[in-house]
């Protein structure tokens, strides 16, 4: 097994990763009426509806969970003479980073509130921009743009409850898989082997996303008729390492999954080794209910083991080991 794929798993949930985190900005805006760009120091930030002016109305609305911005937000960035290094020494940088997209708006004001309003994270934010003539506030007057703002609160609420993610997984699966890896025994070279594997998964999740937990799984495979005289051809291999995943819930009920786990591994052929073991499994669920789902993953495993001497004396340009990929079905708990 050629040492190169001792990296391949990890590559890949890095590249997975880095698309999901810097290819989306996290800085956006919906803006329904914009005006003259005005001077950053000219929006007011509230966070209390009841100091809205009465007679404001919302022209648009923020978004902020980093300070990542859309091509608007660096526009708006480079009118006001600022860069993302700027913002970030602020106390608050997101909030400041919202009030560069209102003033960019033309908004005089900005009605923020974060994430826990609507279950979400706390270093999340949202706003209303607002635009107004005065500043007088009527107690009796709830103003237009505070209207707007309860409104957003409340759709904001509704899509993160469809987005909300388990806090377990506990994930059942079993399928076929394909040994990547030759297979040598004695003078013979064997490749393109099949298995069955049985596989199990737990993962806790935590609201970003991110989570870590445990997987293990059984391989069992033959080669030949009777290669292994000792096990009839058969062999075993077994794997139990802790794991770091990340999960997104789409709106329609489906449950991405990225695991990549490391740690011990072991073969039963003709003899035994223990060895180092890494998994990398992409997989989707569909949540039949809130606690039960159904779902598909496909699994790359690569397991290193010591080489026998008269083996490393012949394939010193390769590592002693298993690779194997499957795809798996199986059902899945939430809670």
């Amino acid at each position: 097994m050629k040492r190169e794929r001792l990296f391949m798993a990890a590559a890949l949930l890095l590249a997975s990763s880095a698309l999901l985190v810097s290819c989306m900005p996290t800085v956006s805006t919906a803006i329904v009426q914009r005006y003259e760009p005005l001077p950053l120091d000219s929006v007011k930030v509230y966070d209390n509806p009841a100091l809205v002016p009465s007679s404001a109305t919302a022209i648009g609305k923020v978004e902020v969970a980093g300070l990542q911005p859309n091509a608007e937000g660096k526009q708006a960035m480079k009118r006001l003479g600022l860069t993302v290094s700027d913002i970030s020494r602020d106390d608050n940088p997101k909030v400041k980073m919202a009030k560069v997209m209102a003033a960019d708006a033309g908004g005089n004001g900005l009605l923020m509130s974060n994430g826990s309003e609507v279950g979400y994270l706390k270093s999340y934010y949202f706003g209303t921009i607002l635009r107004s003539e005065d500043n007088v506030v009527d107690s009796s007057v709830v103003s237009p743009a505070v209207r707007s703002h309860n409104e957003n609160i409340r759709q904001m609420a509704a899509l993160v409850e469809k987005h909300k993610l388990p806090s377990n997984i506990v994930k059942l699966n079993v399928g076929p898989a394909w040994i990547t890896s030759k297979v040598y025994v004695g003078s013979e070279e064997f490749s393109g082997i099949s298995a069955f594997n049985l596989m199990f998964q737990y993962s806790h999740l935590w609201k970003s996303g991110w989570g870590c937990g445990l997987q293990a799984f059984q391989s069992h495979f033959k080669v030949g008729d009777s290669s292994y005289s000792n096990y009839g051809g058969s062999a075993n291999i077994f794997y139990l390492g802790p794991s770091l995943t990340y999960a997104y819930r789409t709106d329609k009920g489906w449950l991405w999954t990225m695991n990549y786990s490391m740690g011990y591994t072991s073969i039963d052929e003709a003899d035994s080794y223990s060895g180092f073991g890494m998994t990398f499994s992409m997989g989707v669920d569909y949540m039949l209910t809130k606690h039960i789902g159904v779902g598909v993953d496909v699994m790359e495993y690569t397991g290193y083991f010591k080489a026998p001497a008269e083996w490393k004396q012949e394939h010193s340009d390769m590592r002693y080991g298993y690779a194997q990929i499957g795809i798996f079905a199986g059902i899945r708990a939430y809670f």
